[in-house]
């Protein structure tokens, strides 16, 4: 057979996998602008593309419409094939502002708000947002090099992994600013083998008299609404600046307090909210005066990582205590025992869970 003969297979092959791939996720992925993480089931219409690609060609082409706009080669709409990206201008701001994929001639399935769905882009709305189709698949053999080169580059990039934290006192706390630097120094420590660090953006000093709690006042293993008003309202606290991205923890002037869910005491207690619900995806309550704050802090900081965003229950992907208890370990060495230990382990099963995380961001280190 003739080399070109087996390079249009090839070709023809790469294409139908892409198209197969594209089409598994119709009807079943939830649209939240700015994130990437279809394989969890959300993300955005260049996240979706930018999945099909890596998945069906390992082939990284950007996680932005203007990124992706830029790859490949344009090709007119007569010679569109199934796996080539199409693009639409204008649709909530100037120039390139979606992307799909193309299914056959005439269609495209892509991630908008109502969902991962098959549409026409050459009549109605589509067809007055049409920018252009580029080609990726199949192209000579240097640029294709280039594009790997590229999508290499891009992942060596000098970027980190962070979570932002928003830490809050109570009235009547007066532990020292230097002290909650130091849990989250530390707490960034324990999960360094992650490539996560925690990063402090603020401290919030509540001195209004409604935020003043007595030992004994907050117990941890309550449903919210059962909670005391005023402990409800603190949970639902929203630091300025904060985002539903980003994890608040707040110290309590304790020592520890009761965990009627596990019947036992403890020096620590998370909160989660559903997408519809709640100012954020986690909470966390400390206690102040506690001597075991770092681990404890890494500790819920891990329930929060291992989160689902779209159910708001944390699920560890380590073996479980019980099954009535799926977020914590049987390994009294591991980091996510329901007492952590003084110098704890982190699965890699874990550290993997954790990188994928809605909470991870990540950025270019300062120089």
């Amino acid at each position: 057979m003739p080399t070109s003969r087996k390079k249009a297979i090839r070709i023809k092959k790469a294409r139908e996998k892409a198209l197969k791939l594209a089409l598994s996720h119709k009807g079943k992925l939830l649209y939240i602008y700015g994130e990437k993480e279809i394989h969890l089931g959300y993300g955005d219409c260049s996240g979706f593309c930018r999945h099909v690609y890596r998945k069906a060609f390992n082939i990284d082409i950007g996680d932005t419409t203007s990124a992706q706009v830029k790859q490949g080669m344009k090709v007119p709409n007569d010679d569109a094939n199934e796996g080539d990206i199409i693009f639409f201008k204008n649709i909530g701001r100037k120039g390139v502002s979606h992307a799909g994929i193309v299914t056959k001639p005439g269609r495209f399935i892509g991630l908008q708000i109502n969902g991962c769905r098959e549409r026409n882009y050459l009549r109605g709305f589509w067809k007055t947002k049409f920018m252009q189709i580029r080609s990726v698949i199949g192209l000579p053999r240097r640029e294709k090099e280039m594009l790997k080169k590229a999508a290499a580059k891009q992942e060596a990039s000098n970027e980190e992994r962070v979570v932002h934290v928003y830490a809050v006192t109570t009235t009547g706390n007066e532990m020292k600013d230097a002290l909650v630097k130091k849990d989250l120094t530390q707490a960034s420590e324990i999960w360094k083998s992650s490539g996560i660090s925690f990063r402090l953006k603020s401290i919030t000093r509540h001195t209004d008299e409604a935020f003043r709690f007595k030992n004994g006042e907050f117990i941890g293993g309550l449903l919210l609404n059962k909670q005391p008003k005023k402990v409800q309202k603190l949970i639902r606290y929203s630091p300025k600046g904060s985002t539903r991205r980003d994890v608040v923890v707040i110290y309590l002037t304790s020592k520890a307090f009761k965990d009627v869910g596990a019947n036992r005491t403890t020096t620590g207690a998370i909160y989660f909210f559903g997408k519809k619900i709640g100012p954020r995806v986690a909470t966390i309550l400390l206690a102040a005066n506690s001597k075991e704050r770092a681990q404890m802090l890494a500790h819920e900081l891990g329930h929060a990582l291992f989160v689902n965003p779209l159910t708001g229950k944390a699920v560890n992907p380590s073996r479980t205590l019980n099954p009535k208890e799926p977020s914590h370990d049987t390994d009294k060495r591991n980091l996510m025992y329901p007492k952590p230990p003084a110098n704890p382990v982190i699965k890699k099963s874990q550290r993997e869970k954790a990188r994928q995380s809605i909470l991870v961001r990540e950025v270019k280190q300062a120089k």
